[in-house]
């Protein structure tokens, strides 16, 4: 909501974002398949917040999933 988004707007994105990720996060979580959904998120140009500050230093939000998800 900082970036000046609605709280509906954040749970439609939000929303939509699991909708079109959920079969890799499935994927990711049942067969460890971390191409799947690393390749998909560094593909992505339909969410912008993934391009958002996450918190650590000099890494987007779309790098930390990707850390997170392949340590």
């Amino acid at each position: 909501m900082q970036q000046g988004k609605s709280y509906e707007e954040v749970l439609l994105t939000g929303g939509n974002f699991w909708r079109d990720y959920s079969a890799e996060i499935s994927s990711w979580c049942h067969i460890g398949g971390i191409s799947i959904i690393s390749d998909k998120l560094n593909a992505d140009t339909n969410y912008s917040f993934l391009d958002l500050p996450s918190g650590y230093p000099n890494m987007t939000l779309r790098e930390w999933i990707i850390d997170r998800i392949t340590y």
